[in-house]
């Protein structure tokens, strides 16, 4: 929404005029059968641009399509750089899609339940169980035991009380009048369980955020719509690209071990994550929340300043990362700033869904990189 198809374009050559090609696709998004559909494509000459001088590419953009990648060409015929990004998605001011707002087809009733000592958000299809603090313990999506729980904010800053807000919704509020924190669980009446989020900035550390626990012995392959392929540090955000990637487990330890990319660590942009499991697949539409973590590193015996700090979670929602430094070199060393400013007061949104029986063992190769 807003794009007009213009795109500015600036001559970063010394001695070169720029010439050659755009060569550019849109596509829609398919996550159902998780692939790019191309709409429309086409090649378009490169401005005459003068070293160091702008200028600007005018493309169509066709009303169904929500993911442009452009090549561009020089006039030799050689590929220079390749950028892809996805067009903004309508949202609602906590990061959650207005079209997710919408009432659900499906009519069955949601509900909460006092017992013992802890709440049961439930509806026909699902059922997530908390303890008296708000901390997820159980979550059941189409009848299938799913092992996600926590739902933690990370750096200290998790509310204080917890309260029944209707039917269906509980809420996790901090006391403190400064501190502002607010969890909101909700269920759907499909089935799918909603985490609305504000953050206060952390007591300690830079890590803000939401935490889950979710063990990855049984899981078979993780897809995800967002940058990729690889993951990021704080200080090593280039080199990425919109798209849909897929992958299966690893726990490579760089250098060490060579089936790579490496899946543990922090991935940027991330808007859809798919967990392939034994019993099934989990589905994360996530809104707001620029960093995840999939995962851990396993630490190396001897890793210098190779390394770099993780919450004490397999699965969380991040607002700010750290950066990584070399053997040698820690990463202010490297021009990283190894205090940066907090993050202000944070929001986002999570929903978790239920998508299906366990997947073909054969998977999706072609994604696979």
């Amino acid at each position: 929404p807003g794009f007009n198809g213009r795109i500015g374009v600036v001559n970063r050559f010394d001695h070169r005029t720029l010439g050659g090609r755009f060569a550019w696709t849109w596509s829609r998004r398919r996550l159902r059968s998780w692939r790019l559909e191309t709409v429309e494509k086409g090649l378009l000459p490169a401005p005459a641009l003068a070293p160091g001088d702008s200028g600007s590419l005018r493309l169509p953009v066709p009303s169904s399509a929500d993911t442009l990648r452009i090549t561009y060409i020089d006039a030799r015929g050689e590929e220079r750089m390749t950028w892809s990004v996805a067009r903004s998605l309508r949202t609602g001011g906590d990061g959650s899609r207005r079209a997710d707002r919408s009432p659900s087809r499906d009519l069955s009733r949601s509900r909460i339940l006092r017992k013992d000592e802890g709440w049961i958000l439930g509806s026909d299809h699902a059922r997530a169980s908390f303890d008296a603090s708000g901390t997820l313990t159980e979550l059941r999506l189409r009848g299938v035991r799913v092992p996600l729980t926590g739902g933690v904010p990370l750096g200290g800053n998790r509310g204080d009380s917890v309260s029944i807000v209707s039917g269906s919704e509980l809420e996790i509020r901090s006391d403190d009048p400064d501190s502002g924190s607010l969890l909101h669980w909700s269920m759907e009446p499909s089935g799918s369980l909603r985490l609305r989020y504000r953050l206060s900035p952390p007591e300690s550390g830079i890590l803000s955020g939401i935490g889950f626990r979710f063990p990855f012995s049984g899981v078979h392959r993780v897809r995800w719509e967002g940058q990729g392929p690889h993951r990021v540090w704080g200080n090593r955000l280039a080199g990425i690209r919109f798209g849909l990637w897929s992958r299966r487990p690893n726990r490579t330890s760089t250098g060490r071990s060579w089936r790579y990319p490496e899946l543990p660590g922090y991935y940027r942009g991330v808007r859809t994550l798919e967990i392939d499991t034994d019993h099934g697949t989990l589905r994360l539409e996530i809104r707001g929340a620029p960093f995840l973590q999939i995962s851990t590193p396993p630490r190396r015996d001897d890793p210098g300043h190779a390394t770099a700090p993780f919450p004490a979670a397999d699965l969380s929602l991040l607002h700010q990362i750290t950066g990584i430094g070399t053997k040698f070199h820690p990463p202010e060393a490297l021009g990283h700033d190894p205090d940066p400013a907090r993050p202000e007061t944070v929001k986002g949104s999570l929903t978790l869904q239920g998508v299906g029986p366990p997947p073909s063992p054969r998977g999706n190769r072609a994604l696979d990189r």
